[in-house]
């Protein structure tokens, strides 16, 4: 009931005790557990397969011209796609995407700064409209893989698209890389020259 509906464990023990019956806590706990095994479990076989997958058509393809400094919006062509992580042809709504493009105006994870969002559109007026929204973007030897879903639509390799960074994103993130070296250069100046920031995560709150 709790692991499959969220059905609160103190209303079933509230409703047990009105009837005469108790609930086997520590029965429970130990069930939720071996749950929580087998879901790590599963999302580690999940990662795997993705994470494979990556790793073949990153090494198969040339590195991602960036060109996210100077455009927020360009037209691209669709390299490679993992689908569901798996390698495929064609994605279809609801799948689950990782999209590698030839070129890209969407900032990579790197520096500490997290990848940009935005969508992937269909700039072809004799396909279907499609829309695959973009929620992060990495790099893999710097071939660029934005990761989405499928929102409206079909996308196949070999699509030419058209991509939109979120543009008050990316600001915001800009922003707070910026406050980054602004605190370190003053932390330095203030209190320590041998003060020195690395790895921070630099995101867009």
């Amino acid at each position: 009931l709790y692991d499959t509906y969220g059905f609160p464990l103190e209303l079933t023990q509230e409703i047990a005790n009105e009837h005469g019956l108790s609930v086997d806590g520590k029965g429970f706990d130990k069930a939720m557990e071996e749950q929580r095994q087998r879901a790590k479990a599963a999302n580690v076989s999940i990662d795997l397969t993705l994470q494979d997958s990556i790793d073949e058509i990153a090494g198969a393809h040339k590195e991602t011209s960036f060109l996210g400094y100077k455009a927020l919006e360009h037209e691209c062509c669709v390299q490679a796609l993992v689908i569901n992580g798996q390698i495929g042809q064609q994605e279809s709504p609801g799948d689950k995407v990782q999209v590698i493009l030839d070129v890209t105006p969407f900032y990579g994870e790197g520096g500490g700064q997290v990848g940009d969002r935005g969508i992937i559109t269909c700039r072809q007026q004799e396909k279907n409209t499609f829309l695959i929204e973009v929620n992060n973007v990495t790099r893999h030897n710097n071939v660029f893989i934005h990761s989405g879903k499928v929102v409206q639509g079909t996308i196949a390799i070999g699509d030419a698209v058209t991509t939109k960074v979120n543009h008050n994103f990316r600001r915001r993130a800009q922003a707070n890389h910026t406050a980054t070296h602004l605190l370190q250069a003053a932390l330095k100046k203030i209190v320590d020259s041998r003060i020195w920031e690395a790895a921070s995560l630099v995101d867009f709150e």
